[in-house]
């Protein structure tokens, strides 16, 4: 039953991660910075918890990314060298810079490369 959920969890990480990229490969007069930064973030806390959820932790929704990395990082010591610190906060100012954008979207593409096995994009 586990696994189902995080399959389930797994594929809305990806089509969380889709919306990014599209968004962020648009040209950039036309790119919205904070649709890429929510789908981002919402991208990596889905696949964090998947990647819980398919190693048999029931994962609460009131956990943070930094909790749920901690936690994997309990599995996985690969995720040592990911840092989510950038996406602690939730100022909506912050995610209509293009840099931070760039930065989230790419901590976004690491995170499902860790969590899928999947080459980078």
């Amino acid at each position: 039953m586990l696994i189902e959920i995080a399959r389930t969890t797994l594929e809305q990480a990806d089509i969380y991660f889709e919306h990014a990229r599209e968004e962020a490969a648009r040209p950039e007069e036309d790119v919205i910075p904070y649709s890429v930064c929510r789908h981002a973030y919402k991208a990596v806390s889905h696949y964090l918890t998947g990647y819980l959820q398919h190693h048999g932790k029931h994962i609460t929704t009131t956990l943070s990314l930094n909790e749920l990395l901690d936690e994997c990082r309990k599995v996985d010591p690969q995720f040592n060298d990911l840092d989510c610190s950038l996406m602690n906060t939730k100022d909506p100012e912050e995610w209509m810079n293009m840099g931070v954008m760039k930065q989230y979207f790419n901590l976004a593409k690491e995170t499902r490369n860790l969590v899928t096995d999947t080459p980078p994009a």
